[in-house]
C-alpha cells in the first residue's frame, strides 16, 4: 500500500489554495458611544431633545423602504422559522436566478448586541444615555446573486445600531472569474475538480484581496434599502468592515477515490495525537501552554457516512482535513478570532491571515509527510546498531531491541524536541517512565555521547540544549514504528497459545507441509 508521501506526490492531479466561506462584520463607529449617538440624533438629525424614540423611528423607515423594495422588484419574503436551515431554503432561488439581484428576502428572529435606554434614573435628571445588551430581535438577509461572487447574503440587524453581516464564499468568485475569462472547468460540491488543460488556477485564486469584499459590499449597500439615509453616509455614518470568521482552504484532487481513502487510512492511524500541545505548537508556531490554554487538547475523528474528518483547535482556531465529493482532500484552517495571532479583525488584515491560514495548511501536510519518511538503508541501519568510528572516537552501538535503547528512542520521539530542542533533564523524565525502572545521569551523558557521535543528535552551540539531526529523526522514527507495530506485534502473533491468530495458523500449515515433504523424501528433520 502506497504511504502518504507517494499518494500526494504521484497521485494528485489538481492542487490548489483557496479562501473558502468568509463571514464579516459590519458596524458604524460613530454610533456606538453615547457621545457619538447624541451628535446624530441632535446636531445630524436635528432632534432638539436626543430620544430614545429616535431610533425606533429610523427602524420603523426602514422597515417601510424594504416592503416597498420587495414589491417593486416582484421579490419573494420568507420568515424563517426557528431551526430551519437558511441555506437550503435559498438553495432553490438561487438556481432560478437569472442574473445580478437579489433572488430573496428573509426575516429571521436571532440574537444580538443592540442599544438600550439609559438607568431611568439618569433620564429623569435630563441626562441622555444608552447602554448595550443582547436582544432577540429580527434580523433581514438579503441573498444576492453576485456577478463577482455568485450566491451570498447581507443580513441586517433591524435595532440600533443597525450592524450586518456579509457572507461570501472565495471558491463562488473563483468560479466568476473563469467564466469571464471562458475557461472550462469542473464544480467539485463548493470548489472545483478539474480546469481546462493550460490553465493556471493558483495565480487567479490569489488576486482575491480585501479590496473585493469592500466594493462588493460598497456596490450593494447603495443598491439595498438601509436604515441609514444617502444624507447620513455622506456625513460619515458608514459601515466598517470587520473578518468575524475566515476559512482558508488547500485542495488536491486525487485521480481515484481510493487513493484518497488510503491517504485517510494512514493519516487518522498515525495523528491520534495531533491535538496534543506538542504537535500543536508545530502546527501554530508559537508557544503554547498547557495551564494558559483555556481549551481541551483533544483530536475528533469524525465520519459522515463514509467520509472521514480530522479535526483539531486551539482557542478560537481550528484545522480541519475532511475527505470531499469523494474525489478530494480539504484541509482547511477556519479563524474565527485573529487575535489568537495578534491580528487585528479589520478587513486590511485579510492578506496577513491568509498567509498565516495557508502555512497552517502546509505544517500541517509537512508533518503527516515526516511522518513517514523515515531512511530504511541497510547501511545507515548497521552504522547504527554496531560500534563505529576511529580509535579514540569509538561510538558505541545502539543495539536495536535493548530495552534502554527503545525507550531512549521512544523519548526522542516526541515531536515537541523537533522545534525547542531539549536538555537532559527534560529526556531523563521520559526515558524513566519509558523503562519504568531508574535512569541516572551518567546514564543519560553516555547515551547523548553515543547519539553525538551516531550524528543522530547535536549539541546547540553555546547552550545544554540538543536537537535532533535530518538522519536522527528518520532513523528513530523508524525504529520506533519498526519495534512497536511491526516486531512486537508480530512476535505476539507466533506466540504457541494463540492458535486463531492468522499468522500462527499459517505457520503452523507450513510447518506440516515441510514435514509431510521431508518425510516423503525420507530425509531426517
Amino acid at each position: 500500500m502506497p504511504n502518504i508521501n507517494s499518494l500526494l506526490d504521484d497521485h494528485v492531479a489538481l492542487r490548489y489554495d483557496c479562501l473558502d466561506r468568509i463571514l464579516l462584520n459590519g458596524y458604524v463607529p460613530r454610533l456606538h458611544q453615547s457621545e457619538w449617538l447624541i451628535w446624530f440624533l441632535s446636531q445630524h438629525r436635528g432632534e432638539a431633545l436626543p430620544r430614545y424614540e429616535v431610533l425606533g423611528a429610523i427602524t420603523r423607515a426602514f422597515l417601510r423602504d424594504l416592503e416597498t423594495f420587495a414589491a417593486k422588484q416582484q421579490i419573494p419574503v420568507v420568515h424563517f422559522e426557528r431551526g430551519q436551515r437558511k441555506e437550503a431554503i435559498a438553495a432553490p432561488y438561487f438556481q432560478r436566478a437569472r442574473g445580478e439581484g437579489v433572488v430573496l428576502i428573509g426575516i429571521a428572529q436571532e440574537w444580538a448586541r443592540v442599544i438600550r435606554p439609559g438607568p431611568k434614573a439618569e433620564r429623569q435628571r435630563g441626562r441622555y444615555t444608552v447602554q448595550r445588551g443582547s436582544a432577540f430581535v429580527n434580523h433581514i438577509y438579503f441573498y444576492l446573486w453576485d456577478a463577482d461572487f455568485g450566491p451570498s447574503f447581507i443580513k441586517f440587524c433591524t435595532f440600533a445600531p443597525w450592524s450586518i453581516r456579509v457572507w461570501v464564499n472565495g471558491h463562488q468568485w473563483v468560479r466568476r472569474q473563469l467564466e469571464r475569462k471562458a475557461i472550462r472547468y469542473q464544480p467539485l460540491d463548493n470548489g472545483l475538480e478539474a480546469v481546462a488543460p493550460g490553465c493556471d488556477l493558483q495565480p487567479l485564486c490569489d488576486r482575491l484581496s480585501a479590496p473585493h469584499l469592500q466594493r462588493f459590499v460598497d456596490r450593494w449597500l447603495y443598491r439595498l434599502p438601509s436604515p441609514l439615509t444617502r444624507r447620513d453616509q455622506l456625513a460619515g455614518y458608514t459601515y466598517q468592515l470587520s473578518i468575524a470568521q475566515l476559512e482558508v482552504s488547500r485542495t488536491e484532487v486525487f485521480d481515484r477515490p481510493l487513493h484518497g481513502r488510503q491517504f485517510f487510512e494512514e493519516v487518522i492511524r498515525e495523528q491520534l495525537d495531533l491535538g496534543r500541545p506538542e504537535k500543536l505548537q508545530l502546527l501554530f508556531s508559537r508557544r503554547i501552554l498547557r495551564k494558559r490554554a483555556g481549551a481541551p487538547f483533544r483530536t475528533r475523528l469524525l465520519c459522515a457516512g463514509v467520509e472521514p474528518s480530522l479535526q483539531v483547535g486551539h482557542r478560537h482556531t481550528k484545522v480541519k482535513q475532511y475527505w470531499k465529493a469523494d474525489r478530494a482532500l480539504r484541509t482547511e484552517t477556519t479563524f474565527q478570532d485573529p487575535s489568537d495571532f495578534g491580528v487585528g479583525r479589520r478587513l486590511p488584515n485579510l492578506a496577513r491571515l491568509i498567509e498565516l491560514g495557508r502555512a497552517i495548511n502546509r505544517r500541517l501536510l509537512d508533518l503527516e509527510r515526516q511522518s513517514q519518511r523515515p531512511t530504511e538503508a541497510v547501511t545507515r541501519f548497521e552504522s547504527m546498531v554496531l560500534p563505529t568510528g576511529a580509535v579514540g572516537y569509538r561510538a558505541p552501538g545502539l543495539r536495536f531491541g535493548d530495552p534502554r535503547i527503545v525507550a531512549l528512542f521512544g523519548a526522542l520521539s516526541h515531536l515537541c524536541w523537533v522545534s525547542t530542542g531539549f536538555r537532559s533533564k527534560d529526556l531523563r523524565p521520559l526515558i524513566e517512565h519509558h523503562l519504568a525502572r531508574p535512569y541516572g545521569t551518567h546514564q543519560m551523558a553516555y547515551d547523548l555521547r553515543r547519539l553525538r557521535r551516531k550524528q543522530l543528535i547535536a549539541r546547540v552551540p553555546k547552550t545544554f540544549r540538543y536537537h535532533l539531526t535530518a538522519l536522527g529523526r528518520q532513523l528513530i522514527i523508524f525504529c520506533t514504528k519498526l519495534y512497536s507495530r511491526v516486531l512486537c506485534r508480530g512476535l505476539g502473533q507466533l506466540e504457541p497459545s494463540y492458535p486463531t491468530v492468522q499468522l500462527n495458523r499459517i505457520l503452523r500449515q507450513f510447518e506440516k507441509s515441510l514435514d509431510a515433504l521431508l518425510e516423503e523424501a525420507r530425509m531426517a528433520a
